[in-house]
């Protein structure tokens, strides 16, 4: 889903409520109050004949990736519940749009005559993505729509719905027409995820030296560094890299090379003085 240029058309039957009209700090009313003044807000911007749409995103990147939306209905004819969702990362933004449009697709099916639509989401981008004049082609209709900021969290029931919807939602039965801004978003989160599982590099070798009784940091209280504490490491461990091989074939072998550091010393007698 892409955001382009909203026709001029389109954009005089728009009204965006500014995101200040209730205000982030109602999350900090008393139970009940933002739920009342929202209602309110609502009586003085909805006529008879008109609907109410809430929607809401939700993005989980753990334990289980998903990506859920979820819209809320609501007129003087009926109220209805619609939710879907992938089990795939998007971003929270495709979320939250995926929400406008599946609700917005609902209300064409459902009051086909409704002429004035108030959308309530608690996405501050979305709306800025708006007053910048720029919307999915999925939005445009000859409908009039007033877009309102309504803050999330914050007790209004309409809007605890949506959140609740796109938390519930259904990937089994779900849809999404995915966008090369969508494949970004999954390659991301697929690298991230994948260096987080790499494992340390070092693990292997802490390991290893663990198993001949080797303490992380013995090299360095030997007073060994560089390339000799990297063939002493490597020597004692059992295991040594390419670089480390051709040290010790220079050298002359690996008794030779492990002579030259440690004298006459065994493993077990240079792990006893460490």
């Amino acid at each position: 889903m892409n955001f382009e240029p909203t026709p001029d058309g389109v954009a005089e039957l728009w009204t965006i409520i500014s995101q200040h009209s209730l205000g982030r700090s109602c999350r900090e009313w008393p139970p009940g109050v933002a739920n009342v003044e929202f209602e309110s807000l609502l009586e003085e911007l909805m006529a008879e004949g008109d609907a109410l749409l809430a929607t809401d995103g939700s993005v989980i990147r753990e334990p289980l990736p998903r990506s859920g939306w979820g819209c809320f209905i609501r007129s003087a004819e009926l109220t209805q519940s619609v939710s879907g969702a992938t089990r795939l990362v998007l971003s929270s933004m495709r979320a939250e749009t995926e929400a406008v449009t599946v609700g917005l697709s609902a209300l064409n099916q459902l009051l086909p005559d409704c002429q004035h639509i108030v959308v309530a989401t608690d996405s501050q981008s979305l709306l800025r993505k708006l007053e910048g004049g720029v919307s999915p082609p999925e939005w445009w209709t000859d409908r009039r729509i007033t877009w309102l900021y309504c803050p999330g969290h914050a007790g209004v029931e309409v809007n605890e719905k949506a959140d609740r919807l796109a938390g519930n939602g259904a990937p089994a039965t779900s849809r999404i027409v995915l966008s090369a801004s969508d494949f970004q978003q999954l390659l991301k989160f697929k690298m991230e995820t994948d260096d987080a599982r790499k494992p340390n590099p070092g693990d292997a070798e802490v390991g290893r030296m663990a198993r001949v009784g080797l303490r992380p940091g013995w090299i360095a209280r030997w007073g060994l560094c560089g390339p000799r504490g990297r063939m002493a490491c490597q020597l004692a461990c059992g295991t040594v890299s390419r670089r480390t091989l051709a040290d010790i074939c220079t050298l002359g072998g690996a008794e030779t090379a492990w002579r030259r550091i440690f004298g006459s010393r065994s493993v077990d007698e240079a792990v006893a003085e460490e």
